[in-house]
């Protein structure tokens, strides 16, 4: 996939999970959030560095072996939280809110990079 239709398919993703509930939608929020950042990621991955991971197996390894930290760092918050949350059993109101916000830092950056 190109990263024009990396692009489009998280925006695609990113319309319809800010359609839900926050408060009572939290885990399809936070797997839209993880679907729609990988996205975003091969984004700025094709930017930076001319290539990107097609899965999410072994990303933060490939993000950090080439030099994108803070962005492994960012995708591993929302992975944490998705696992945490989807087979933990920590869950609250502000799950939302937190996987919304760690997309929106992503979301920046591969703005920064346009």
């Amino acid at each position: 996939m190109n990263k024009e239709k990396h692009l489009e398919k998280a925006e695609r993703i990113v319309s319809s999970i800010e359609k839900l509930d926050k408060e009572n939608d939290w885990e399809l929020i936070v797997e839209g959030v993880y679907g729609a950042a990988q996205h975003y990621t091969a984004c700025i991955c094709e930017k930076k560095l001319g290539k990107h991971l097609e899965t999410h197996k072994g990303l933060i390894k490939f993000l950090r072996e080439n030099d994108l930290v803070e962005l492994s760092n960012l995708f591993q918050q929302i992975d944490e939280l998705r696992i945490g949350r989807w087979y933990g059993s920590k869950v609250n109101g502000e799950t939302s809110k937190l996987a919304f916000k760690i997309l929106d830092e992503i979301r920046r950056m591969m703005e920064n990079e346009k």
